[in-house]
């Protein structure tokens, strides 16, 4: 019923990795965080360049705060050239321009890494406080064993939070598949359940891959937990992203006649990253 085989994930690594280059990380001064400079959050960047300097400060709403003090984490992305946790005159027009042609992207051949432009995949949502660019959150990659301020841990080229996807669907993939109701399930390996076959799907409108509107459960019986995971957070985790769209019933992308395309709209939901990884992949 679904797509699959080595070309189609070739493609979509292609295109996950030129997505990357053009949106790798979230512009500190972007708190929402929506791909966008609002007024509000360039005005927070002028305070920067007001006070003389910045510094780091948990718990504020971009990490940061005005005045010198500690310096133990990620710089604020508008203090680049040099990058001496103050925001000159030249970093704020930067910003600026940012601010006036509206979205942004990730661009290393820029000097401050940002450019013009959105996200070539509309699949990879900005994660909320990732300075860094791994696609993960810091309280998720400390949770998983990652360096916060390293967005690239194996130097592979793909961040940890994308390629921790791409692993994870590949082992979603190969895990058995039953359909309830069964007359007997394993005991003694992590397996697909999946509560009746779905009787139509519709289209992902950013890639026109069928998605069925159903929710799997990851079990692992030696553990005794089991994970729910919607087709809809399993079609955005082909694409790299953790974070994934539902319909305004909560139940998945709606399900209209074959090859119309899914609504997928209403808030963004995220998985529980650390969760999903000890339920795949725990033996005991």
């Amino acid at each position: 019923m679904r797509m699959r085989g080595g070309v189609r994930r070739m493609l979509l690594l292609a295109g996950i990795l030129l997505a990357w280059g053009a949106w790798g990380a979230v512009h500190s001064a972007d708190t929402t965080p929506d791909g966008v400079i609002s007024l509000s959050e360039l005005l927070r960047v002028v305070q920067f360049f007001n006070s003389g300097g910045y510094h780091c400060a948990p718990g504020t709403e971009d990490g940061y705060d005005v005045g010198a003090g500690e310096t133990a984490c990620v710089p604020h992305s508008s203090d680049y050239l040099p990058q001496d946790w103050h925001v000159s005159l030249s970093e704020l027009l930067r910003l600026i321009q940012i601010f006036n042609l509206g979205p942004y992207r990730t661009d290393p051949a820029e000097e401050d890494g940002f450019a013009p432009g959105s996200t070539l995949d509309p699949h990879l949502f900005p994660v909320p406080d990732d300075a860094s660019g791994s696609f993960l959150t810091p309280a998720e990659e400390t949770a998983l064993g990652f360096d916060p301020l390293n967005p690239d841990e194996d130097g592979d080229g793909v961040p940890d939070g994308i390629e921790l996807a791409l692993a994870l669907t590949a082992e979603l993939d190969s895990l058995p598949l039953y359909v309830f109701p069964t007359e007997s399930l394993p005991t003694d390996h992590v397996y697909l359940l999946l509560d009746g076959e779905p009787e139509c799907y519709c289209l992902d409108p950013f890639s026109l891959v069928p998605i069925y509107p159903a929710t799997y459960s990851v079990v692992n019986p030696l553990l005794g937990v089991q994970f729910p995971l919607p087709e809809a957070a399993r079609t955005f985790m082909r694409h790299g992203s953790f974070s994934y769209y539902l319909d305004e019933a909560g139940a998945g992308p709606k399900c209209r006649k074959q090859e119309d395309e899914c609504y997928l709209g209403g808030p963004v939901y995220r998985l529980d990253i650390p969760e999903l990884v000890r339920t795949v992949r725990a033996s005991r």
